[in-house]
């Protein structure tokens, strides 16, 4: 995967519809897999462009721009144009992490991975507990996954499941004893 690395600003495309912003305030960038992204690493990535002009840093893949202002502190300069230059999304503040109705899709998602919890390299196993494997949670961190779905309900979820990984299904036997008065005794 190629990261685009500007003073404290660094720019990652997993996908050409998936962009990591991060920015590292007094830290180093971090790659770890963490607790809301679970498996970054299964990602190909996709060739992106990064530039920097008028005290700007840009990045441009698949067909939008992400720009924030030089040495940013947070996100709130974050914005994102499309190929014809119009402005589909400006960063306000982090969703609640619940993914909106179909017909209520944005062009462009934000998934804030703040607090980035990582988890323990042997994750929740004996080992972890015998090498005293600990979660770490790093609650100034400021990473940023934008998912360019373009109004597309299908796609978001797609990209979204591909991103936070999918929910496993209970087996069967969870569900336990089902009792109806429609049940054939």
């Amino acid at each position: 995967m190629i990261y685009c690395v500007h003073n404290n600003i660094r720019f990652c495309a997993l996908a050409k519809n998936i962009v990591r912003v991060e920015i590292a305030c007094g830290g180093a960038f971090k790659d770890a897999n963490t607790f809301n992204i679970p498996d970054r690493d299964s990602f190909v990535g996709a060739d992106g462009k990064a530039w920097a002009e008028n005290g700007k840093v840009f990045f441009s893949v698949g067909g939008k721009t992400v720009a924030i202002v030089e040495n940013a502190r947070d996100f709130s300069t974050l914005e994102v144009k499309d190929e014809s230059g119009d402005i589909v999304y400006t960063y306000k503040k982090p969703n609640g992490g619940e993914l909106p109705e179909l017909f209520e899709t944005p062009a462009v998602f934000p998934v804030l991975d703040s607090p980035r919890i990582i988890l323990p390299e042997h994750g929740y196993s004996a080992k972890s507990v015998e090498l005293n494997e600990k979660y770490v949670i790093d609650v100034s961190a400021l990473d940023l996954y934008l998912i360019f779905a373009d109004g597309d309900g299908f796609a978001l979820r797609k990209a979204f499941a591909e991103l936070t990984g999918r929910a496993e299904m209970p087996p069967r036997s969870a569900f336990g004893m089902i009792f109806s008065k429609y049940y054939p005794y």
